[in-house]
């Protein structure tokens, strides 16, 4: 017999779940609430639970080029 529980228990994975969360657990906002972590924004932050694998990846391309633009700013100013 089925244990009733074990649909509780079962992780359902979407197509959308084989994109890694760029997260590093380093969470802080800059003034314009960019994450000085993973450098999405609040709205990227929030919606990446919901995001569909293309957005996920559209959404990594932007940070990734935020980060880049970062570096750049930054070893200009050294």
């Amino acid at each position: 017999m089925p244990n009733p529980l074990d649909e509780f228990y079962t992780v359902k994975v979407t197509p959308s779940d084989d994109v890694k969360s760029p997260c590093v657990r380093n969470c802080c906002l800059d003034n314009e609430d960019v994450c000085l972590g993973c450098n999405r924004t609040l709205d990227e932050i929030l919606a990446w639970g919901n995001a569909s694998r293309e957005e996920k990846k559209q959404i990594i391309e932007n940070s990734t080029r935020r980060s880049a633009s970062k570096d750049v700013l930054i070893s200009t100013a050294i």
